[in-house]
């Protein structure tokens, strides 16, 4: 699930989330969501690793015109295209290699500081952690990429079907952690789960506001 989540701060306005694996066309929500102050965009992508429809992603990107890009499955060739097609528009970028599909990576329009990988004690992928000088505020970001339904050897299983949620609770707690929870932050990645698994929900408990579901109730945006 590509997904974000915000502790909400007065002067942060509203911050528009772009899911980046949509179909078909989203709900317009009734009640009034357009910004007091300036918008912050915001796209999650777990790209692929295997860069199948590489120009569509780079399209999809170009046109979303996001402030802060936070990308899965990243690697040396997607870092290299991505940063030869979009570093005029997206100055400030890290790519984090990783073994297998765990490269994680921020692109941003403003500067990226306290930048700094969180390796997983459990699960497989890191988180990756920095912090956005953005024209709203300075605006934490944490990049996360939950484990997924599968065993081992990468196949699906009731096994890994019933240790993935409590897994991916855990990635969770262990990455926040590592962050200062006085200060404006984002949650965002690709979450293997809904708003009803136990890593988003344990992350709404702690005061953190589900934006897909209040701003988008209809796109899917998790395969």
């Amino acid at each position: 699930m590509d997904c974000s989540y915000l502790r909400p701060f007065a002067f942060l306005g509203l911050i528009c989330f772009t899911a980046a694996t949509f179909a078909g066309c989203s709900s317009v929500p009734e009640e009034n969501v357009a910004p007091e102050k300036p918008p912050l965009k915001v796209v999650s992508y777990n790209i692929n690793w295997g860069m199948p429809d590489r120009q569509k992603v780079i399209e999809f990107l170009a046109e979303a015109d996001a402030d802060v890009i936070c990308l899965q499955e990243t690697h040396r060739d997607w870092a290299n295209v991505l940063i030869n097609q979009l570093q005029g528009r997206y100055p400030y970028y890290v790519f984090e290699e990783w073994g297998g599909a765990g490269g994680i990576a921020i692109m941003s329009k403003y500067e990226l500081q306290k930048v700094r990988l969180v390796k997983p004690e459990v699960g497989w992928f890191p988180a990756l952690l920095a912090e956005v000088q953005t024209p709203i505020g300075a605006i934490q970001f944490v990049n996360v990429h939950l484990r997924p339904p599968l065993g081992e050897n990468g196949a699906l299983s009731l096994s890994a079907l019933h240790k993935a949620p409590q897994m991916r609770l855990k990635e969770i707690q262990q990455f926040m952690a590592e962050v200062d929870r006085d200060k404006a932050t984002v949650v965002v990645g690709d979450f293997n789960e809904n708003e009803e698994g136990m890593a988003v929900g344990w992350l709404i408990d702690q005061g953190f506001i589900d934006s897909l579901s209040r701003y988008d109730k209809s796109s899917p945006t998790w395969n």
